[in-house]
């Protein structure tokens, strides 16, 4: 017990020298503690250690760094998004002139074709509809709103054809159409436009594959393949049998559908010299 009572004398005595030579600073007593609540709660937050939020601490320096000197990078890519405007713009204007200069000889085309058919009076259109007005994007600085505004998949404007008869002559010939289907295409056509009709088919199938319902002779007679379509009722169910026709079954059905009838000698007679025209 003596030994021990001298040792804490000593260690008493030590203490009291080094408190009185320390500088006890209560606000930084406070500042450290403070400091030391901060570090405990990004520990808490981020998993790391003292030491690895310190290397924390320098990576975020680091990109913070390259963020606040990414100004030339703006900048060049500023740059680009302007020069692509550009270019873009240009294009457009260039794709609008083509158009400008393709309206009146299409229009001239079409309405050529319908006055083949004994529409004389029809009249196309071809007009342009730009986006958006207002100044050219790539000269007022305009921003990727007024781009999608102004401009399109298809350019800077919309395209109206505007049709006064149903004809897709001149235009199916410039449209990547693989198949055109005409449904009853002789309705309201007489006896005299249907070799015009069947004139215009044919031109037609020199580009694109063409299905024909009619039930003109005259159409018919011109087709590359004849497909007759017939139903029948049996039991209450309806039956669609289609019969691709050469030969005499043609003429056969071409006569009949001139005279009602593939037995009568005149019709069958002007079945085969429209076969043959």
């Amino acid at each position: 017990l003596r030994e021990a009572s001298l040792r804490l004398e000593e260690g008493a005595r030590a203490l009291v020298g080094f408190l009185s030579e320390a500088d006890v600073d209560p606000a930084r007593l406070e500042e450290v503690e403070a400091r030391l609540g901060v570090l405990e709660r990004l520990e808490r937050k981020y998993g790391k250690s003292a030491s690895e939020l310190e290397a924390l601490r320098d990576e975020l320096e680091a990109e913070l760094a390259d963020l606040e000197g990414g100004d030339a990078d703006r900048d060049a890519l500023r740059a680009e998004v302007d020069a692509a405007r550009e270019a873009m713009g240009e294009s457009a204007r260039r794709l609008t002139a083509a158009r400008k200069k393709l309206a009146k000889p299409l229009q001239k085309a079409v309405e050529t074709g319908l006055a083949d058919l004994g529409l004389e009076r029809a009249r196309f259109e071809l007009t342009l509809t730009p986006h958006a007005k207002g100044p050219d994007a790539a000269a007022d600085g305009a921003g990727r709103d007024t781009d999608r505004r102004r401009f399109g998949p298809s350019g800077a404007e919309g395209v109206e054809l505007l049709l006064a008869a149903g004809c897709d002559g001149a235009l199916a010939v410039r449209r990547s159409t693989p198949t055109l289907v005409f449904d009853e295409v002789d309705a309201g056509v007489g006896g005299r436009l249907g070799p015009k009709v069947a004139s215009s088919l044919e031109a037609l199938g020199e580009h694109h594959q063409v299905l024909c319902v009619t039930h003109l002779p005259a159409i018919a007679a011109r087709a590359t393949r004849h497909l007759k379509v017939e139903k029948s009722v049996t039991g209450g169910r309806t039956t669609t049998r289609i019969t691709f026709l050469t030969g005499q079954d043609r003429v056969g059905e071409i006569a009949d559908m001139i005279a009602g009838g593939a037995d009568q000698p005149t019709a069958i007679a002007e079945a085969e010299r429209l076969l043959g025209a």
